[in-house]
């Protein structure tokens, strides 16, 4: 089973992106998931 940790994450994820996501009421992560499922798809 594949864990992927917050720190991982974080790492891949544009800082600009998810400031934005955090400055429309998101916390951290919430916005680190939604950019990660966006990558996904």
């Amino acid at each position: 089973r594949a864990r992927v940790t917050h720190e991982a994450a974080i790492g891949s994820v544009n800082r600009k992106e998810l400031e934005t996501l955090m400055a429309r009421g998101l916390d951290e992560d919430d916005a680190v998931d939604i950019i990660i499922r966006g990558m996904l798809r």
